[in-house]
């Protein structure tokens, strides 16, 4: 669940942590403590680095992609988003200029947290099937925390390094 009184489209740090459906191992294997990525591991790594190309309000600080999930530090820039020319409220366009206000009430909002997210997962979901993967499949929702101070920032950025040598442990 997001925080009730937090606006997911302000500048700050977010640790993500987005599994995949039934926690299955799509991503590849560790082998003496190295993630070794399947080919949907390519891909969910291309479409990684694909999202910050794309987005210049979004930067990665770290990064991991496991077995069954995918750990991130993702940075937004909110200054950096006012720079952009797209449109903020996409949503709620419909026939022309018409605004439908329900499926703008349901929609992440453009630049959010949550729109960038499902936009990871639909582009890397869209590719492995378009490469006969008809299989993969997210979870649907992704778990995140803000981040609110440097020991936090320090205490997460260990945790993800630490990721695979620990999975060793618990799952070998």
């Amino acid at each position: 669940m997001r925080h009730p009184i937090w606006n997911y489209q302000n500048s700050g740090y977010y640790f993500i942590t987005i599994n995949t459906k039934n926690r299955e191992e799509y991503f590849g294997i560790i082998r003496e403590n190295t993630m070794h990525l399947s080919n949907i591991g390519k891909i969910a790594d291309e479409e990684l680095n694909q999202t910050v190309r794309l987005r210049p309000y979004v930067a990665i600080d770290r990064y991991l992609i496991m077995p069954d999930h995918v750990h991130m530090i993702l940075i937004l820039d909110e200054d950096a988003a006012h720079r952009g020319g797209v449109a903020r409220y996409a949503a709620e366009v419909t026939d022309g200029n018409m605004r439908n206000p329900y499926f703008s009430s349901i929609s992440p909002k453009s630049r959010s947290i949550s729109s960038i997210i499902r936009s990871y997962k639909s582009a890397v979901a869209k590719r492995c099937h378009e490469n006969g993967h008809d299989d993969f499949a997210w979870q649907s929702r992704f778990h995140d925390r803000i981040i609110r101070d440097e020991e936090e920032l320090y205490n997460v950025r260990k945790y993800v390094e630490q990721n695979v040598m620990r999975w060793g442990m618990e799952n070998g």
